[in-house]
């Protein structure tokens, strides 16, 4: 972790505002509890609900918390999983850890459809991966769109 120089401030924004969440929703709760409800069964469900979402945004702020800090120290690849040599993350990893990879997959995609349909000084479209010698490319997370046999990555 850590290859990229301010990758943290994305999980130390994340970590900000799903606490922003759990405050609102702990706030609401608070309210609606002083007014109370009609129904004992809706009282219920609203609470249920409510205790999802602040257990769900509490844990997002946490995990994306770590994350930043583990980024600044340089350590905690394993702890997500990712193994040494194949650079694979375990499915359980995503389901645990998902307040951390759900954020980073869908700006990993988002950041390259962006960049897939932008116009480099007017003229062609960013690539996936660019060939740098003859049989030499450098891409990232989507290089598999071009349909080649890759014979290694190199994870960084």
């Amino acid at each position: 972790m850590g290859a990229v120089h301010g990758v943290y401030l994305k999980y130390v924004g994340l970590s900000l505002v799903s606490y922003g969440g759990y405050s609102y929703l702990t706030t609401a709760a608070h309210a609606g509890a002083i007014v109370g409800s009609n129904e004992a069964g809706a009282e219920v469900s609203s609470s249920l609900l409510s205790f999802a979402g602040r257990s769900i945004f509490a844990y997002s702020c946490f995990v994306n918390g770590t994350i930043a800090v583990l980024f600044k120290l340089r350590r905690g690849m394993s702890l997500i999983g990712k193994d040494r040599i194949r650079g694979t993350i375990p499915m359980w990893s995503y389901i645990i850890w998902a307040p951390f990879h759900l954020p980073t997959i869908a700006y990993t995609y988002l950041h390259a459809m962006k960049d897939s349909n932008k116009k480099t000084n007017g003229k062609s479209k960013v690539p996936v991966a660019s060939e740098v010698l003859p049989g030499w490319w450098v891409g990232g997370r989507y290089g598999h769109l071009l349909d080649k046999d890759w014979a290694g990555t190199i994870d960084l």
